[in-house]
């Protein structure tokens, strides 16, 4: 870790973009807290993601990892050092107002990696008494002992100490527990540190060994780059090993070594400070170390009834899918990118025609997170998923094992396998993960709320159409108010509701939403409501059962046909109402309107495509997504259609094609010779444009053995090079 300098003056004018969200933010703090209780705090996440904030705070934070001094990507974001709300202590109680008022405070602004941003969380212990929304974060900092190291404030060696083979060993308690919370031993980054030290011992002594006055200590640690932190703390443990430490540190920030030549060292100060680098290997090796053991709580207990969820581990969602020979996909690899913008876990969404396999992926994925037992409980037929062969008929004779491998951006991938052979699943039994699936018919049964405490009961009615969701009605009347206060605040996110629209328990215990100040039961709602506050409910039921706070809450959940029941307004707002409501839940779902792509990054949305020989594919070098019409999107790669104005049109361009390229090859170029001659056009380039379409749209409606980008491509260059040639 490396001590940072102060924000310089000229950065404070990207405080301008952060008034108006600020003086959001204090309009919801003077709330009354039951108001306050119902509602999320209005932090904007994609401020932070502006490059005149981003910036701002990477020159500060020198592009690194506050903590781990790994580069980090663009992808990455601003983090907070203290968190934006649930701030929680050691043993996983949390603080639901601690820090929200400071959302916005450049002080509190750092720059994390993936993995230190995932092992901090929300973990921000303090001993003794903890701020209120009163304070200033100067004030803040005076009065809470905090027990993780400020990388603005601290003075990081009085904390801890770099030893040579990279460990990093605890001095005070605060050392302890930064160190514990972001796992800063984990074995990768000890090795990186290992090889730093190693590198900076040679150079450390090739400069000691130099005659010339001019060389200094600054040439062998450039602020810059990865682990000059590790430089610098092992640095001052040689100084003062060899009792230079006056002559060459100075006290002025930022940690600047004093500007003497070492031409001015004599040579009896060269030789204990060589002898220090060559004895601190072995000296580092036989010192007694920490044995790490500190209580970090991570893992809160099921709050009520029987949970299949109490063992399952945070491992940050899904970054890889492989899925082979499951049903009618013989090999399917789908990579999911980090989400850009507001930090939010990355999703997924399916396009594709029927029978192109969404369906398909979400069976393999859920399967796949279940684990064998769980698996075994769906009694599933062989038949339902195994793969056929053709050879002049269809058959399941010789089936090839159906395996799916699922990789997590943190943790152990999770396998599904099939022996088709032996008729059983292979694999280890443990759930990975909370997972959770919705089939398109999403309804809750009103005479039954009870759920089995069995995983697979959650991904039922992904594979049986029949199954229904729980009525969530009797659950939220059992509530705690602090339990029901999450659950309304998700689904006023969900839902947009307006800021007078509540949603309440009735005194006969009934569970109402007040639209314009008329409650409104939950079974009289529309069936679009229904269906989304039905699935919302069932989710916070579960997250609810592993994770005291919503927030926080980590889960895979797929959903088939995520239009299903809803109005054009909410079709346009469900993914990023999803997202915003469930910042840590990964949602990987299927869809055929164009309408519920807002809200997805480029690469989040996925087009698959069955090719002429019945294999599935995935469409590669899609359009960005963002900023498309619906019908734009409807006519490009991602849909497919020629026309959104005449179903009659596309029906009759189907046919001509199928009747020509079925026709003999005499007629076929008779008729292509007929059509020149209808083709309209008030000059050449239009004619040429007008024909590149005309066989740009013929061949993306027939099955080719190429993809609807590799069609739009040669479409375009075919374009291009007939206008150079006119």
């Amino acid at each position: 870790m490396l001590q940072l300098p102060p924000f310089r003056a000229d950065d404070t004018t990207s405080l301008q973009i952060l008034r108006a969200p600020r003086m959001e933010l204090v309009k919801y703090l003077r709330l009354d807290d039951d108001e306050r209780s119902l509602r999320r705090a209005p932090i904007h996440k994609e401020v932070f993601y502006l490059t005149e904030i981003s910036r701002v705070v990477r020159d500060r934070c020198m592009s690194k990892c506050v903590f781990c001094e790994r580069r980090v990507t663009a992808t990455s974001g601003v983090d907070h050092f203290r968190p934006l709300r649930n701030a929680r202590a050691l043993d996983g109680t949390n603080f639901p107002d601690s820090y929200t008022w400071l959302a916005y405070d450049f002080d509190n602004l750092i720059l994390t990696c993936d993995e230190c941003k995932f092992n901090k969380s929300n973990f921000f212990p303090v001993e003794g008494r903890r701020a209120d929304s009163s304070m200033r974060l100067n004030d803040v900092e005076e009065l809470e002992n905090r027990h993780l190291i400020n990388p603005y404030n601290d003075n990081i060696s009085t904390h801890l100490e770099c030893l040579f083979d990279g460990w990093f060993e605890p001095k005070t308690y605060r050392g302890k527990a930064t160190i514990s919370i972001l796992n800063l031993n984990r074995e990768e980054l000890i090795a990186e540190r290992e090889v730093e030290a190693r590198r900076f011992a040679i150079e450390l002594m090739e400069l000691f060994n130099s005659s010339s006055a001019y060389d200094r200590l600054e040439n062998v640690i450039d602020y810059q780059k990865e682990f000059a932190g590790v430089r610098l703390n092992i640095l001052k443990r040689i100084l003062k090993g060899s009792g230079l430490t006056n002559k060459f540190q100075s006290i002025n920030f930022p940690f600047a070594l004093n500007r003497k030549a070492l031409g001015e060292v004599s040579e009896n100060e060269k030789r204990r400070v060589l002898q220090q680098i060559e004895d601190l290997p072995g000296d580092d090796s036989r010192r007694r170390r920490w044995d790490g053991a500190m209580s970090v709580s991570d893992t809160p207990r099921p709050r009520r009834g029987v949970s299949p969820w109490s063992r399952v581990e945070r491992n940050g969602g899904l970054s890889n899918i492989e899925i082979n020979n499951f049903k009618g996909i013989s090999a399917l690899k789908l990579e999911i990118s980090p989400h850009v913008g507001t930090g939010a876990a990355p999703c997924l969404m399916l396009l594709g025609e029927n029978s192109v396999g969404k369906t398909s992926v979400l069976q393999a994925i859920a399967l796949a997170l279940l684990g064998a037992s769980e698996a075994k409980r769906l009694k599933l037929k062989s038949r339902d998923f195994l793969s056929g062969q053709t050879h002049g008929r269809w058959d399941q004779l010789t089936p090839p094992d159906p395996v799916t491998t699922l990789s997590f951006r943190f943790g152990v991938d999770a396998i599904y396998h099939y022996d088709a052979g032996q008729n059983e699943i292979i694999g280890e039994d443990q759930v990975r993960t909370i997972v959770l699936g919705y089939g398109p018919r999403r309804y809750f049964d009103p005479l039954g709320s009870k759920r089995t405490g069995k995983a697979s009961a959650r991904v039922v009615t992904l594979f049986n159409p029949k199954a229904t969701i729980p009525h969530p009605g009797s659950w939220l009347s059992q509530l705690s108010s602090e339990e029901f206060a999450q659950v309304a605040q998700v689904i006023r996110a969900v839902l947009s509701l307006k800021n007078d629209d509540r949603i309440v328990r009735s005194s006969e215990n009934l569970i109402c939403i007040e639209f314009d100040g008329q409650p409104i039961p939950l079974e009289r709602l529309s069936d679009g409501y229904k269906s989304v506050i039905s699935m919302v409910v069932d989710i916070v039921r579960e997250l609810l059962s592993r994770y005291p706070i919503i927030e926080e809450a980590e889960a895979i959940v797929l959903i088939d046909e995520i239009e299903t029941h809803l109005h054009p307004r909410l079709k346009m707002r469900i993914m990023s109402a999803l997202r915003d409501a469930l910042p840590r839940v990964q949602f990987i779902a299927t869809t055929h309107d164009p309408l519920c792509l807002h809200g997805m990054d480029d690469g989040e949305v996925v087009v698959l495509q069955r090719m002429a020989d019945g294999a599935i594919r995935k469409l590669e070098n899609l359009p960005s997504v963002k900023g498309m019409r619906a019908d734009q999107l409807l006519t490009s790669d991602y849909f497919g259609l020629s026309s959104t104005t005449d179903p009659a049109t596309e029906l009759s361009m189907a046919r001509y094609v199928q009747a020509v390229s079925s026709s003999p090859e005499g007629l076929s170029l008779e008729a292509d010779r007929l059509i020149s001659h209808l083709t309209m056009g008030n000059d050449s380039q239009e004619r040429v444009i007008r024909e590149a379409m005309g066989r740009f749209i013929a061949e993306r409606e027939r099955p080719v053995e190429r993809l609807r980008p590799e069609i739009s491509g040669e479409a375009v260059d075919a374009v291009l090079n007939a206008l150079r040639n006119m």
